[in-house]
């Protein structure tokens, strides 16, 4: 019987085994080799592996924090800016395009990240514009255990959140939380309060009691089931912060939330 040259195609055995050889040695090339680029106002920002590109995506190409519509909500050209859980540092610099006169305190527990941010503040000379913390943030203050993924993007202070992908490693490193740390550098109020800590909201919001009475931005990813927009809202609210769901993608699992004060 002839085959039907209409039917199914079905690749080679081998094609898998290739592309991911090629995914393979795509990763190694950037990471060795990261690719330069710039922010909106030119600031250099560099990109060594997929998630990084993601993250530069999400941030500068899809706007996943409607900073414009922030600016004019939020009154001031000089911001008090926390970015919680902040990587590589992406946000920190897009809002350094919005408000180039603020001033961040980003908070980041991973040695390789903020190595690589604090080189990036460097280049641009932004060092004495952002404050870049080796520490996570959490409802406690003291040691934990960070859970780590081959993505950086992914470890979690919840074992459980990090166990959807395969875990790596453990560190044990040191927390605060962010009413603690506003004490201790004599911090008043926070303008702007981006959280991204992969699962532990309620716990770092559990720490920000006194600060979020001041906040008057707020971006949130929030992980369900381990938080749930509902219990977010319900924090912002005591707090007088009231979700924006007009600024909002839909469609996500990480849900990205927007907060501003009534």
């Amino acid at each position: 019987m002839k085959s039907d040259p209409s039917g199914p195609s079905h690749p080679p055995a081998g094609n898998g085994l290739f592309q991911r050889a090629g995914a393979h040695l795509r990763d190694w090339f950037i990471a060795r080799f990261p690719v330069r680029m710039h922010t909106r106002t030119g600031k250099v920002i560099y990109l060594w592996d997929r998630t990084q590109f993601r993250l530069y995506e999400q941030i500068y190409v899809e706007q996943v924090f409607p900073l414009r519509q922030a600016q004019a909500e939020l009154g001031t050209d000089a911001p008090m800016i926390f970015d919680v859980g902040c990587n590589s540092g992406l946000f920190s610099l897009a809002a350094l395009d919005v408000w180039p006169q603020a001033t961040v305190h980003a908070f980041e527990p991973q040695a390789g990240l903020v190595a690589r941010f604090s080189g990036v503040l460097a280049e641009n000379q932004l060092a004495g514009r952002v404050v870049v913390n080796r520490v996570a943030v959490a409802g406690q203050n003291g040691e934990m255990t960070l859970f780590k993924n081959r993505a950086s993007i992914s470890a979690s202070l919840v074992e459980a959140k990090a166990q959807r992908r395969t875990i790596v490693g453990r560190e044990t490193i040191q927390a605060i939380t962010l009413d603690r740390y506003a004490e201790e550098n004599r911090i008043t109020g926070v303008d702007v309060l981006k959280l991204d800590v992969e699962g532990a909201e309620l716990e770092a919001l559990a720490g920000a009691e006194n600060i979020l009475k001041t906040v008057k931005m707020f971006f949130v990813e929030v992980h369900p089931p381990f938080a749930e927009p509902e219990q977010i809202e319900e924090i912002g609210a005591r707090h007088g912060l009231k979700r924006r769901r007009e600024w909002e993608r839909s469609g996500k699992k990480c849900l990205d939330l927007v907060f501003v004060r009534e």
